[in-house]
């Protein structure tokens, strides 16, 4: 079962994220640099909300929010909320794409307890580093396990000569906030994310669209859910 929740946001062509040129060429060095900025320096302005109150706005839990330690989310730069179509239940094995300085990573693992398993999957080193931090001061790193992958991931099941750190049609839940506008290669994402996923598994994630065209398509599911 596939989930998407959309949630469209759209920007002047100016306000793109830093990284991305106008014609949607991904610039790895720059995002790197942007997100390690924003690991080490979130007090900053960056041009697009993020923290604990833009996280509130997007629609997360305010319980949530309230019983995770303040650092968790001071870097997050939440689309949305990837857990509103559903959560995942204790003893659920999760990954998430583009974690980030891990706020989705400490809520799955709060939601899944000491039986489940989460996987945050990041290519900037500042931020997983933050994000293991994070994890500790929530107090689920027994059941939490952060991978640093390229530029050109996710190629968590292996082949090509790229080792595999997750067995495929082991997941029940793929999420991914913000992120994938960031990658050149979309299909590539989303076939590693099939490939994870178990027989009745769920895709979940939160996403931008730059382009007037993509909106105007997806517009009638806006701030819902689609199943297909």
């Amino acid at each position: 079962k596939l989930q998407f929740l959309y949630l469209i946001e759209m920007r002047p062509r100016w306000a793109r994220r830093a990284g991305t040129s106008a014609a949607g060429a991904t610039d790895a060095a720059k995002i790197a640099a942007l997100y390690t900025q924003l690991a080490r320096a979130p007090e900053r302005d960056y041009g697009w909300a993020h923290g604990a109150a833009n996280a509130a706005a997007v629609g997360y839990c305010g319980e949530w929010l309230a019983a995770l330690p303040a650092a968790v989310f001071e870097s997050s730069a939440a689309g949305g909320n990837p857990f509103m179509p559903e959560v995942p239940p204790p003893g659920a094995r999760v990954v998430d794409f583009g974690c980030g300085a891990g706020a989705d990573v400490c809520i799955a693992a709060g939601l899944v307890g000491p039986t489940g398993r989460v996987y945050g999957v990041d290519t900037t080193e500042a931020m997983l580093e933050k994000a293991r931090g994070n994890a500790a001061a929530c107090g689920v790193l027994d059941r939490v396990c952060f991978i640093a992958e390229s530029p050109e991931f996710p190629r968590l099941t292996g082949g090509a000569g790229w080792p595999a750190r997750i067995a495929a049609g082991t997941i029940d839940f793929v999420l991914s906030n913000n992120v994938i506008n960031l990658i050149d290669d979309k299909a590539a994402v989303y076939a590693e994310a099939f490939a994870l996923l178990r027989p009745g598994g769920r895709l979940q994630l939160v996403d931008v669209a730059w382009d007037a065209a993509a909106a105007a398509e997806h517009r009638d599911y806006t701030g819902g859910t689609k199943e297909g």
